[in-house]
């Protein structure tokens, strides 16, 4: 009997994680203590900000966002320059607020692969994306979930209203301070045109690009996540990912980020490829990398979603009385 009770449990835990959506926070956008470049993030509000750090001495070296149970998604520069292609080397923090005090929640995984996107050009800092395939599935619940990814009917740039940027390096006012906690900040998006003006980056921010600005951003947080919410939605959407910038908070010179929605395809291709003679049963194809669940995720899994409910809170009550 117990041996069915358990088995009844773990069946319904994993129901009940299946039915977490992208793009979704337990904690919503509150925010607690202002501070300078930024404001304090919530614990909880954008559970889908990893840490990459360097395995010998868990140093923060960039950013990242979870995709879905076996993928994260980050920026090319964080590897290349750095001659980091090992994926011994490095650790994938999930769950992070504090770097320096992991919460009982936080949990640090190496990946099994890096993929850098081959057209990867540091120089012109072109095709400044890759993905890391984590070794074993991560577990999602409120501190760990994955960001929604565009595809391609989603708005232009310039179209979203509401974005904000997290990650635990930010300007304060030209003083770098040792990163702590996780910040975030609203930022604006600026149609190409602007940017590629004479005066701010003449011509450079191609359609696989596009800028963003505001005050306090600092280079230090490569990888790192752009969100919007989706119109008339909950859901985040990832729509860029850090790049680079030149300098500090200054005028004319915002922020460099590799737009997702132009890196689609190579998305899904590294997805599809690496399924081929990979012992890992799950994989991010097109629809596990969210990219219709916008609409039809909520539709399909209603019904499962009661039953996952119901049978989670039904063998939690029937273990308890077992064990008591």
């Amino acid at each position: 009997m117990k041996l069915l009770v358990f088995s009844i449990f773990f069946l319904a835990q994993s129901l009940a994680e299946d039915l977490i959506k992208c793009g979704t926070q337990k904690e919503g956008l509150q925010v607690g203590e202002k501070m300078e470049g930024g404001l304090q993030a919530k614990v909880g509000a954008w559970p889908w900000q990893v840490s990459l750090l360097k395995t010998s001495d868990l140093e923060l070296f960039c950013g990242g966002s979870i995709l879905n149970k076996y993928w994260v998604i980050t920026a090319a520069h964080c590897f290349k320059p750095r001659n980091i292609e090992e994926p011994g080397t490095i650790k994938v923090g999930l769950g992070v607020h504090q770097l320096d005090k992991p919460k009982e929640w936080t949990v640090y995984k190496s990946p099994k692969n890096i993929f850098v996107d081959e057209r990867f050009d540091p120089v012109k800092r072109k095709h400044d994306i890759a993905m890391l395939q984590m070794r074993e599935p991560m577990e999602f619940g409120d501190y760990i979930r994955p960001v929604c990814f565009p595809d391609n009917s989603t708005f232009a740039p310039e179209e979203w209203v509401s974005c904000h940027v997290t990650g635990w390096r930010f300007d304060t006012g030209g003083k770098a301070e040792e990163p702590r906690l996780l910040r975030q900040a609203p930022t604006r998006l600026i149609p190409s045109e602007t940017c590629n003006q004479s005066d701010w980056y003449n011509g450079t921010v191609d359609e696989g690009k596009f800028c963003a600005g505001w005050a306090g951003r600092c280079q230090g947080d490569g990888g790192g996540p752009l969100v919007c919410l989706l119109p008339n939605s909950e859901r985040w959407i990832l729509i860029g990912i850090m790049s680079w910038a030149t300098g500090c908070n200054l005028p004319k010179r915002p922020v460099i980020y590799t737009s997702t929605k132009h890196n689609l395809d190579w998305v899904r291709m590294t997805m599809e490829e690496s399924r081929r003679g990979s012992d890992l049963k799950e994989f991010g194809s097109e629809s596990e990398i969210r990219t219709r669940m916008l609409s039809s995720e909520a539709r399909s899994r209603s019904g499962c979603g009661v039953f996952g409910t119901l049978l989670l809170n039904l063998s939690s009550f029937i273990l308890v009385l077992l064990i008591g």
